[in-house]
């Protein structure tokens, strides 16, 4: 689910337990040789009708890539197509047309505080329950310690682990867990990115909160690739622009790292 929803696909309430398929959608990405991204819901006989549309309309000049199978998410659907035919495309198929959503979500992203994504508690979680300790160093978890130590922390919970962190002399509960490692350790480069290779290179066990993912996997509509690096492993997402990635690392108060 976080997949699709990274891909634009569905909408996810995780605290309800609640989905939504966004409706289809046609978004154009920078760098993609004039081609839009078929994202949000894909009805039966969508790309069935895209093909017959092609026969049909020989006034329309656009031409719909074979799919590219993921590993872990749905083929991607590129179509080519003329800046003049988009609308008219958009209208006989039923799609909503996007203009480079991974920027439109970037530009309206909030910077990440305690005050803002966390909820400041009058009582610390029970000591009793199990619980682990991060460590910014290795970027991993670790069992046992004080549960007075301030940092992020990590209690067993009824569904999931829950995350909670130690600061200001208060107990913080932090809903969307992926923010835990960023508002604990705001001066930890956890994000590296490459300017050459307009790549931005993220460690699997710190992950991007789920709308930071959204414009990251927007920019090129594929999910990113996870490799071994000397950071353990990292999930790379591809054609980050500068922009896009100073707008993500600032939204999340973190630095950006260059390659070592």
């Amino acid at each position: 689910m976080q997949d699709l929803a990274a891909l634009g696909h569905v909408e996810v309430d995780w605290t309800a337990d609640r989905f939504a398929c966004a409706p289809p959608t046609a978004a154009f990405l920078y760098r993609s040789s004039g081609s839009v991204l078929l994202t949000g819901a894909r009805p039966r006989g969508l790309l069935d009708k895209l093909s017959a549309l092609a026969d049909e309309h020989d006034e329309l000049d656009f031409f719909v890539h074979d799919p590219t199978p993921q590993t872990r998410g749905p083929n991607t659907v590129l179509i080519e197509v003329e800046p003049d035919a988009i609308d008219q495309l958009c209208a006989l198929v039923g799609l909503q047309f996007v203009f480079d959503p991974a920027g439109r979500i970037a530009e309206r992203l909030g910077a990440a505080a305690l005050d803002r994504v966390a909820h400041k508690e009058n009582w610390p979680p029970r000591e009793d329950i199990p619980r682990r300790l991060f460590d910014p160093s290795t970027f991993r978890f670790e069992p046992g310690g004080d549960g007075d130590t301030p940092g992020l922390w990590w209690y067993d919970g009824y569904r999931r682990e829950e995350a909670w962190i130690r600061a200001r002399g208060h107990w913080w509960q932090v809903p969307t867990r992926e923010y835990g490692p960023y508002l604990a350790h705001p001066d930890v480069a956890f994000l590296v990115y490459s300017f050459t290779r307009q790549q931005l290179s993220v460690p699997q066990s710190v992950p991007l909160p789920p709308l930071q993912a959204r414009a990251a996997t927007l920019a090129s509509g594929r999910l990113p690739r996870r490799v071994a690096s000397k950071r353990g492993t990292v999930a790379l997402y591809d054609n980050i622009a500068p922009e896009l990635a100073e707008r993500i690392s600032a939204s999340l108060g973190s630095p950006l790292g260059e390659p070592g």
